[in-house]
């Protein structure tokens, strides 16, 4: 990599794409930090069968506030930008549709696909940055024979993130790098201290962006317009999804 290149950082406020950010920083690259807001978490806070107040989770104000401070530390541009309404259209609504048709969605991938490595990696190239960062434990590798790029596990396989990476395409796994998919998880620790990220904020990531104490039936009816009571019996006659998500 060349240390003039300007970089884009998925900036999550954790500490793997901290420590992501301040890697890159050390080595001397150009970075402009972007953070993509998905969803209102309090757009269903109190309503019937959801929770006040969700703490911890992917996509809450204190994530972009933790993002902020490491970009201000770090001393690069740092921009939001506001993906809520595509979100809504190309991940919530097809994983309600999935999730009713009796199906488990992966929203991650949706997401990914959709929106991190699609509008974000558009937006990096507006702002002048050709290549994107991420706090993805993955990797990838051009393979000379087949002339293709090829995406594999992190090598810390209890982290590894390849699996909702899938619907990557080779222009953006050529525009893409994860600095920490070659790392364990205690290295990446041990990293983040001596590049001073050690302080970030790490909730772990769990998979649940979509279901943050919600009740899918509520959302059914509240975002999507749909027969809230009617999805319920649904989730119940489908099988033990609704354990976990709608009691």
């Amino acid at each position: 990599m060349l240390n003039n290149e300007t970089i884009a950082v998925a900036m999550s406020g954790g500490v793997d794409s901290s420590t992501v950010a301040a890697m890159l920083r050390a080595e001397g690259h150009n970075l402009v930090g972007l953070t993509a807001q998905l969803w209102n978490q309090r757009r269903l806070a109190g309503r019937p069968g959801m929770p006040e107040q969700v703490h911890g989770r992917c996509c809450s104000i204190d994530d972009v506030y933790d993002a902020r401070r490491v970009a201000q530390d770090l001393g690069i541009p740092y921009y939001v930008v506001n993906h809520e309404e595509r979100f809504e259209q190309d991940v919530v609504r097809p994983f309600v549709a999935e999730y009713l048709s009796g199906r488990t969605p992966i929203p991650c991938s949706l997401c990914n696909n959709h929106l991190k490595f699609d509008s974000l990696l558009i937006e990096a190239r507006q702002i002048g940055a050709e290549k994107i960062a991420t706090g993805h434990y993955a990797r990838i590798e051009f393979d000379e024979s087949s002339q293709r790029w090829l995406l594999k596990r992190g090598v810390d396989e209890s982290r590894d993130q390849s699996y909702f990476l899938f619907g990557l395409t080779q222009e953006q796994l050529s525009r893409t790098l994860f600095p920490i998919g070659g790392m364990l998880k205690p290295d990446v620790r041990a990293k983040s201290a001596r590049v001073g990220a050690e302080d970030r904020r790490e909730a772990g990531f769990t998979g649940d962006l979509l279901r943050p104490g919600w009740r899918l039936h509520q959302v059914h009816r509240r975002v999507l317009g749909g027969v809230g009571r009617a999805a319920a019996r649904y989730f119940r006659r489908a099988g033990d999804h609704n354990r976990r998500s709608d009691r």
